[in-house]
């Protein structure tokens, strides 16, 4: 999906937004599952520069005469060359400089038809075009007028040839081109990314969406494809067009509207769009990429999910009978007891490519999912099933306890177990965080209650601080340890094992791993004895003797686990949580969670630095040697909301999910849904700046019943990957996803959705 910028609402207008990507884009969110992306050495590869690129908005120079007489502003980004002009524009394809994996992405209608005109200018030396297609705006006003907007603080300079009077130097860059009038009443709007151009049309009351009509020159076929896509095709690549959502806006409530594009025989795109108030805005929006329910007749979690550089997305969780649909040739099709957990991938445009069960006859869930380069998906949990199932070879065959962690890998096909193992000792172990290195060592974190825990020599602790005990925290009988794992890439045994804790109890939730390979890990401790660093940002336990006493950690092991980099509380004087946690590739920590907490440490010029109500979610970052914050933000409104989920992109802003129960939970203009949905709860899509100064976007994702978001992942086009859980029927699908029906008691849900820049 494409990646959004904000959009112009002005009361009283239509606006018919439009936004094309195309095929194989490359690129990675979390650090933690995409360090196969870095060198060996802790260097940033090209593809890293690459997709960081992809992600920087479109910067439009306006024409002072580096192009020829008639185009308005010029454009080059990741493959493709760009000329605006009253009438539309013409996107040339360059080969030997594609974007990110595979095929440019753009949207504009044009007029020009040769390569060696408008678009000389803006091809690079070597590369020449591959492909040039022109989309027109049929019928528009060649006298519109180009305004710049959003201006960017780059400039521009075009030095061709060594005679300096031909020199266009110091030209001003935007993010924003609009055409006033292209129809009458209608504007058309450029906007978007390197990899992507997004256009909207502006439609002013009493004007006429029917007279908007966009031709295509120079494209080998347009189709509209299963879905409402629409994609043309190009001898550079494939524009892919997603089809729009349509809706009005009354009050504070969406009411969708029925519509879609329309081919003419001629090739020509229109939109059709059913009955609606002509005296409210409409706007046709491609927000929501896909949304799917994923579940059968019982109860289903999406617990954890992951992108490919692909586009794929992995999702893991818990489902029971009926259990959710399975594939032909996955690993375990057939129900096994009480809970199972699940894998299941998705495509980019949300259709199932495989579905597998992982358990035995006990209760079984797999959390987390990281992808390696190879393709290879890793995934990890808890079983109480003695006969989960594992491999030969395997760290450990033999189920140790009543609960015990797990790990295992599973081929790119979801096939066959190249690995699969417990981990644990006599007594309780769970986890939920895992991270894969370039070399295809897993690392996983999470609790345990069994002294007996496997450790390995020279490891920062092999000593257990707890009591401990066969069942979970707060039944146990005792205190529990944090634990941190590394494997071997063959699952065959431990590269370090160690345990993180003090005299109370502690559980690590969330792991990441740095281009070095040192692990960072998140998660909570009731221990004033917890293991810090001098120099560290916080040494001290927040709260008094009197009170719970529970802060967020934060900590960085040494690359062989026999040390810590650093070790940091995070916290005031309430109950404070880091629930998730990913890294820049300099190492800084980005966590999340829920605060209870009016002290919570927040930063000046951070977005809100007031708490909102019983329990705030939070965003904060620390320096990479856990000295400092460089921002701590809270995020809520004035009843119940916890952040559970974050990932970043590839400019370091961090995209949050989570669940709130407040009404008035801070939202975008341009959000999905700026209406709470009364159901107990809604799932919340949040994304803070790289500086945690502003709100990007921010949006409420539910219907009627409870919803909460679990985990988040950022796709290689600045989507949203969601999954989490819902329970009710209206929860928002899309036309064509896997699955828009509600299944039974609960379901998981995944959805892809588009975020501004």
């Amino acid at each position: 999906m494409t990646w959004h910028a904000g959009r112009f609402k002005a009361p009283g207008l239509i606006v018919l937004a439009a936004a094309v990507v195309g095929s194989g884009v490359a690129g990675r969110g979390p650090i933690s599952a995409a360090v196969g992306r870095i060198a060996p050495d802790g260097a940033i590869t090209s593809a890293d520069i690459a997709q960081s690129y992809g992600s920087l908005p479109v910067s439009f120079a306006p024409n002072r005469g580096q192009a020829d007489e008639g185009v308005d502003f010029v454009a080059r980004g990741a493959g493709y060359g760009l000329a605006l002009h009253p009438t539309g524009a013409v996107v040339a394809l360059t080969k030997g400089a594609p974007p990110p994996g595979g095929a440019a992405t753009f949207s504009s209608p044009a007029s020009s038809a040769s390569a060696s005109s408008p678009l000389a200018p803006l091809e690079p030396e070597g590369p020449r075009p591959s492909g040039l297609v022109r989309i027109d705006v049929v019928g528009g006003d060649p006298a519109a007028t180009a305004e710049g907007q959003v201006p960017l603080a780059g400039r521009i300079n075009y030095l061709t040839g060594n005679d300096p009077s031909g020199w266009h130097q110091n030209l001003p860059t935007f993010g924003r081109v609009t055409y006033r009038e292209v129809y009458p009443g209608i504007d058309l709007s450029y906007y978007g990314n390197q990899s992507s151009l997004e256009y909207d049309f502006i439609v002013a009351p009493g004007s006429d969406p029917d007279r908007i009509a966009i031709g295509f020159q120079g494209a080998d076929s347009v189709r509209l494809v299963p879905g409402g896509d629409l994609v043309v095709a190009v001898l550079g690549g494939e524009l892919r067009q997603h089809a729009p959502r349509i809706y009005q806006e009354v009050g504070a409530t969406r009411v969708p509207v029925a519509g879609r594009f329309v081919l003419h025989d001629d090739d020509r795109v229109g939109f059709e769009v059913a009955a609606f108030d002509h005296s409210r805005p409409l706007v046709i929006d491609p927000v929501l990429a896909y949304s799917t329910y994923l579940g059968g007749d019982g109860s289903d979690l999406g617990i954890g999910i992951t992108v490919g550089a692909d586009g794929n997305a992995y999702v893991s969780g818990g489902t029971s009978p009926p259990a959710i649909p399975t594939t032909p040739g996955a690993v375990d099709q057939t129900y096994n007891g009480g809970q199972d957990g699940f894998v299941t991938k998705l495509g980019p445009d949300g259709s199932l490519v495989y579905s597998t069960l992982l358990g035995g006859q006990g209760i079984d869930d797999a959390d987390t999912p990281a992808v390696h380069a190879s393709g290879a998906v890793y995934v990890r949990g808890f079983t109480t099933s003695a006969n989960f199932p594992t491999t030969s070879g395997a760290f450990d065959t033999s189920f140790g306890g009543f609960f015990d962690a797990w790990l295992a890998k599973l081929s790119p096909d979801g096939s066959s177990l190249d690995y699969s193992t417990f981990v644990g000792g006599g007594g309780f172990e769970s986890g939920s965080g895992l991270a894969v290195d370039a070399q295809g060592s897993a690392y996983i974190v999470g609790i345990t209650g069994s002294p007996d825990f496997p450790t390995t020599p020279g490891a920062f602790e092999t000593t257990f601080h707890g009591v401990g005990g066969p069942a979970p925290p707060p039944f146990g009988p005792g205190d529990f340890d944090a634990y941190a794992t590394k494997f071997t890439p063959d699952g065959s045994a431990l590269v370090y094992s160690t345990f993180l804790g003090g005299s109370a109890l502690e559980a690590a939730f969330e792991v990441a791993v740095d281009p070095t390979g040192r692990a960072v890990l998140s998660g909570v401790t009731l221990s004033d004895d917890f293991p810090t660093t001098p120099g560290a940002y916080d040494r001290s336990l927040g709260g008094s003797p009197e009170t719970l006493r529970q802060d967020a950690f934060v900590a960085r092991l040494a690359p062989d686990g026999s040390s810590l980099v650093y070790s940091t509380f995070l916290s005031g004087s309430g109950t404070d949580i880091a629930l998730g946690l990913d890294i820049t590739p300099n190492g800084s920590a980005h966590v999340t969670g829920p605060t209870s907490s009016p002290d919570f440490p927040t930063t000046p010029g951070a977005y809100d630095t007031g708490h909102n109500g019983d329990m705030d979610a939070y965003v904060a970052r620390l320096s990479p040697d856990g000295s400092t914050l460089r921002f701590s933000t809270f995020l809520g409104g004035a009843r119940y909301d916890e952040g559970t989920g974050l990932a970043l992109d590839a400019q370091g802003a961090s995209y949050v999910t989570g669940s709130t129960s407040s009404g008035d939970f801070p939202t975008t203009t341009d959000a999905y849904d700026r209406t709470f949905n009364r159901g107990g709860a809604d799932s919340f899509v949040a994304k803070v700046d790289l500086t945690g100064r502003s709100l990007v976007y921010s949006t409420y994702l539910g219907g009627s019943g409870y919803d909460g978001g679990t985990d988040i992942d950022v796709g290689p086009d600045g989507a949203a990957f969601v999954t989490g859980l819902t329970r009710k029927r209206d929860f928002p699908t899309t036309p064509g996803a896997f699955d828009p029906t509600f299944n039974g008691a609960t379901d998981a849900f995944v959805t892809k959705m588009a975020i501004g820049p």
